[in-house]
């Protein structure tokens, strides 16, 4: 009776010993980290932001992850998720869900073949609705799920965003309306330029070269339209007085006939 009292003793004290051992390494082969990355940074209202879900077992390896993430609805919204490369996304109900009016995200995928590194989940495209700041958090219920369906999801991540106003475009005057400077064309020395093309094409006589002269200082003064006038006025006048000079020459020329008769 003695012995085999001994005998219980001994296998008990064994198994207590073997689960002291194995105990500490199932507790952490059953740990994983699901985090957000960045896990700060800002945004302007109207643009937006990428963040990334990752998984990252500490020991063993992870073939499904289901990430509930959460965010402030009146600052921010889900504009997409997009899965990482070579996992499969599931839709099914429960596991795949967009409420920008609760402010959150489910998404699940599976790895076919196990991961035992950080892994890409998949990426949250987020856009700043209003200024403010909003934190980011992953649900500690998400899953991290082994090869035997048990959950080694410990650790989940936070992040924090500042969401900045827009930018305002244009500038604004004291009485808040938009200042608008216009550039005026300008005409400097174009009017001696015209006056030369006018003395060029005038005879050169030399009261009509001191007539271009005191033209280009005139033009100079002048803008647009109104100087072209009196240039096309002037070289008008040079016409006719030079037909009236020659009609007069000729009666000159008539009358000292007659007399000469």
């Amino acid at each position: 009776m003695v012995n085999t009292l001994m005998k219980i003793k001994t296998r008990i004290a064994f198994a207590g010993f073997i689960i002291a051992l194995v105990a500490p390494v199932c507790a952490y082969a059953m740990t994983a980290a699901i985090s957000l990355v960045p896990s700060s940074g800002t945004l302007a209202v109207g643009t937006t932001k990428a963040v990334n879900i990752y998984v990252t077992p500490e020991s063993g390896a992870v073939y499904t992850a289901k990430v509930t993430v959460h965010f402030p609805a009146s600052l921010l919204h889900v504009e997409n998720f997009t899965p990482a490369s070579g996992v499969i996304a599931l839709s099914q109900p429960g596991y795949d869900l967009v409420d920008n009016a609760g402010g959150v995200i489910i998404k699940t995928v599976g790895f076919p073949k196990g991961v035992t590194s950080q892994t890409l989940v998949g990426t949250i495209m987020f856009a700043g609705a209003h200024a403010g700041s909003a934190q980011v958090s992953v649900d500690s219920g998400s899953l991290a799920l082994e090869v035997d369906n048990s959950n080694a999801a410990l650790s989940f991540g936070t992040a924090l965003f500042t969401i900045t106003a827009p930018a305002s475009t244009g500038t604004k005057t004291s009485s808040g309306s938009s200042s608008t400077t216009q550039t005026q064309p300008s005409h400097e020395g174009s009017g001696s330029g015209v006056a030369a093309a006018v003395t060029h094409l005038l005879p050169s006589a030399s009261s009509v070269a001191e007539a271009a002269a005191a033209l280009s200082v005139c033009a100079l003064s002048l803008t647009g339209l109104s100087w072209l006038l009196v240039i096309i006025a002037f070289i008008a006048g040079v016409l006719v007085g030079r037909k009236t000079m020659r009609k007069s020459r000729k009666e000159l020329k008539k009358e000292e006939k007659k007399k000469n008769k």
